[in-house]
């Protein structure tokens, strides 16, 4: 049964391939129909012998093409070391600057001083007002034992931390240290913030050493208040702290000194108002004045002023000095100010054009 089905398929297959091996159009005719005939039992016989002998002949598979795996490439590894970071602890307190009485200040006694630093917020926490400074051990020097934030610190700023003081009445070394804490009271400085000073006995010793308080002061020019410290190029003016400054006759000094330069105009002013100080009968005002090495143009006008008790701007002294003049001593008795709590301002001008006019205050004390 399965041998007569294929004969149909096999014959019409056949045709096909003769129609197709035919030149041009067939013409119909008894010959060529006869060799259809004869071709279709041809196959016909044959694909009866093949099914006779289990069916048709297979096709001889072709040989299978062996493709080698391509080669893979030997990598190279390079073994890191291991880094293991370390977390940023929530506050973190970076100390920067001491911005007055640098250590062993000499100071006489019962001498009302405020000792400033600055510090930089190194956390990753925001130090607000309910975090504080406090007093942790040695000489607390009359300061209050604790003292808030006045604002809010971020990441990454600084904030200058002032505290009044007062000296011992003895004469001594004495020294104060300070730390922060959080608003639960735990504290994060490893390293205390300090004060040491030197206390002396009466007589010629500093009772108030401005160049040491520079920063305590309120200074402004012509262009408004100013930063302390400044930029020396600051075009609004400047105020900088000399450890060792250099007069313009050459003489090098060892004491310290504020530098100032008003602003970058004609007739250009800077003024410093200091803390009051209460003055006692044979207090004296003593300053070196005059101008830096290597301002050749250096013209300017100096003015000590003062408020007493609060009232209005007094003069004390003023004067002239220029590069060509070695610097000037002043040494002023205060006891016509004696029991009043003074403001001192120490003030330069520009005489002229203030392109070289660097101001040098070397040593401004109240000595007792």
């Amino acid at each position: 049964m399965k041998t007569r089905k294929l004969f149909p398929i096999m014959a019409i297959l056949l045709l096909a391939i003769l129609a197709c091996n035919l030149p041009g159009t067939p013409v119909a005719g008894p010959d060529l129909v006869g060799t259809y005939a004869a071709q279709t039992v041809a196959v016909e016989q044959t694909i009866v012998a093949n099914a006779g002998s289990g069916g048709i002949t297979p096709i001889a598979p072709t040989s299978q093409v062996v493709v080698p795996p391509t080669a893979q490439p030997t990598s190279t590894w390079t073994i890191m070391p291991t880094i293991t970071l370390t977390p940023v602890p929530c506050n973190k307190v970076k100390y920067i600057d001491d911005l007055s009485i640098p250590d062993d200040t000499v100071m006489a006694p019962n001498t009302a001083f405020t000792k400033m630093w600055r510090i930089r917020n190194d956390g990753t926490c925001t130090w607000t007002t309910a975090y504080s400074v406090y007093f942790d051990s040695g000489a607390q020097m009359g300061a209050v034992p604790s003292i808030p934030l006045t604002r809010n610190v971020y990441p990454g700023e600084t904030y200058d931390i002032s505290i009044a003081m007062t000296s011992p009445a003895t004469a001594g070394t004495y020294t104060g240290n300070w730390k922060l804490k959080d608003q639960s009271g735990v504290n994060f400085v490893v390293s205390p913030l300090y004060v040491r000073i030197i206390v002396q006995a009466a007589g010629n010793a500093i009772l108030y050493n401005f160049a040491d308080n520079y920063c305590a002061a309120k200074w402004v020019s012509g262009a408004g208040i100013l930063p302390c410290p400044g930029a020396t190029n600051d075009n609004r003016g400047f105020i900088v702290r000399q450890d060792s400054p250099k007069w313009s006759n050459g003489r090098q000094e060892d004491e310290h000194a504020i530098e100032t330069h008003p602003q970058w105009t004609d007739g250009g002013v800077i003024t410093g108002k200091f803390p009051g100080i209460n003055i006692q009968n044979g207090d004296r005002f003593v300053a070196d004045v005059g101008c830096l090495y290597g301002g050749g143009d250096c013209n300017f006008k100096y003015q000590i002023t003062y408020y007493s008790d609060g009232g209005p701007i007094q003069l004390l002294t003023q004067g002239t000095r220029t590069y060509a003049q070695d610097p000037l001593r002043l040494d002023i008795d205060l006891s016509s100010l004696a029991g009043h709590n003074v403001e001192f301002a120490l003030v330069a001008m520009a005489n002229g054009s203030a392109s070289q006019d660097w101001v040098v205050w070397l040593m401004p004390s109240i000595r007792r």
